[in-house]
């Protein structure tokens, strides 16, 4: 039991959280894919996408988190369905993009950042630790929830854009800080990293919440 559950350096409380926090995520790939396929834009922001992406792959197959076999394949079974998200945003990223030069050039320099990102998460890892992916999970969790609302703002009216994805987003964040809480130690980084995460994810909340009061704010400035 223990080789698929580590039970040993965390408790059953704990692995609960995680694999809570797993089955979030998942809804919020399954909506991301879903909603890529209906409204054709990838509902998460493009440099996001690409570093979760490369921590994916560095998780999956180059580094083994030390929570159990059923997290080493759970990891694993992610990297495919980001593997599907990464072909959905060569299909339709670009749409993320006003920039014409990065427009034109979009799949290189997406394809580059997730090279640029396996690597940094690879490389911190080694030299300061971090036996689940959780402390580079979260830097990258927090630019992720900074550019949702950089994306939202940018184009307001997206449908891809949704509460569904945010909120499960928010919940996932929420369990990962809990699961550090509930364990021995301390850990004020991951502590600190989480709370702002959260604050931010629930900001974007309130901007999808309010989405056609923001679309006619901004439609008046445009005048």
């Amino acid at each position: 039991m223990e080789a698929w559950i580590n039970l040993k350096d965390y408790t059953l409380l704990q692995q609960s959280f995680f694999i809570l926090d797993t089955l979030f995520w998942l809804v919020v790939y399954v909506l991301v894919e879903y909603k890529a396929q209906k409204y054709k834009y990838v509902g998460i922001p493009a440099m996001a996408l690409a570093a979760n992406i490369g921590w994916e792959f560095v998780w999956s197959w180059v580094l083994v988190t030390d929570l159990g076999e059923l997290f080493v394949w759970g990891a694993r079974l992610w990297f495919f369905f980001d593997v599907l998200l990464f072909y959905r945003l060569m299909q339709y990223g670009d749409k993320q993009i006003s920039n014409f030069f990065l427009k034109k050039y979009f799949k290189l320099w997406v394809s580059l950042a997730v090279v640029m990102w396996a690597a940094l998460i690879y490389t911190f890892t080694v030299q300061f630790g971090d036996p689940i992916g959780g402390t580079t999970g979260y830097i990258l969790n927090l630019m992720m929830s900074i550019l949702f609302i950089v994306l939202f703002l940018s184009n307001p009216k997206e449908k891809a854009l949704s509460l569904g994805i945010a909120w499960c987003k928010m919940i996932g964040t929420v369990l990962i800080v809990i699961s550090f809480w509930v364990g021995a130690g301390e850990f004020p980084f991951v502590t600190v990293i989480g709370i702002a995460t959260f604050l931010i994810d629930l900001c974007y909340i309130a901007l999808l919440s309010n989405r056609q009061k923001i679309v006619s704010v901004l439609a008046q400035n445009q005048k």
